[in-house]
């Protein structure tokens, strides 16, 4: 167990010959979901990456005990990252018990995904969506000028056709300042790609999810969000039509 587990253990639990070392991880991802995600502001993909690679370190000479830990990392691994639904269907609870954890881990094991998340980037109104279509036409973020009605399809991942970026990094901020802000949802990178929704001017295939995660992480490392900006802006008249 890595340290940061251990100090999430009870003086009870630690005293007993076995501790659940898995329960302990869960509980730990629980409680740092609880800080970063629910009363925090970070990007969820931000907080997967950071609690795995914080948890890959393992300070042991023991064989056993270290395969045992990169197991139950990797299962975290997969946990936060494909089952989402279950995630939010636990760690979004205002407390997280044994017997959550118990529950969680079986549904893990034996159920796959009941219910399908609708598989949109996002829901916006008429008038959300003709803030985005002047904002887009304005910064000549296409090759061509885009309606309502395009853009719409976009969000809803429906067009016909992909659109093609003349700057396809500042779309991609775009949407990942829409994310940021809770206007998107959290699966736009994987829907853009799945979709074929989106071409760069270069490009003869539509974006894939390695090209769109790796554009938004350099435009997000280059232009930090601050708060100021057109971008800015367009989001708070976004959430004023709400």
């Amino acid at each position: 167990m890595c340290s940061r587990c251990f100090e999430q253990c009870t003086k009870s639990e630690i005293e007993q010959p076995e501790v659940d070392r898995l329960w302990a991880l869960f509980r730990t991802a629980y409680e740092q979901y609880q800080s970063e995600i629910i009363n925090g502001d970070k990007l969820y993909g931000r907080y997967v990456n950071d609690f795995i690679s914080y948890h890959l370190p393992v300070f042991s000479s023991d064989e056993h005990e270290i395969r045992r830990h990169v197991m139950h990392v990797n299962a975290m691994h997969e946990l936060l990252t494909e089952r989402v639904d279950l995630v939010k269907k636990y760690f979004d609870k205002y407390d997280f018990s044994f017997a959550d954890y118990e529950i969680m881990y079986k549904e893990f094991n034996t159920v796959g995904i009941v219910r399908q998340q609708a598989e949109l980037i996002a829901c916006f109104n008429e008038k959300q969506i003709s803030l985005i279509t002047e904002f887009v036409n304005e910064a000549n973020l296409f090759m061509e000028p885009v309606n309502e009605r395009t853009l719409g399809a976009f969000f809803n991942c429906s067009l016909e056709y992909p659109l093609v970026a003349s700057n396809a990094s500042s779309f991609l901020l775009l949407l990942n300042m829409l994310y940021k802000n809770k206007l998107v949802s959290f699966g736009w990178q994987k829907l853009v790609a799945d979709k074929g929704l989106l071409k760069s001017n270069r490009g003869r295939q539509t974006m894939s999810k390695t090209a769109i995660s790796s554009r938004s992480a350099e435009q997000m490392t280059r232009f930090p969000y601050t708060g100021n900006g057109p971008y800015s802006m367009l989001i708070k008249q976004l959430k004023e039509c709400m």
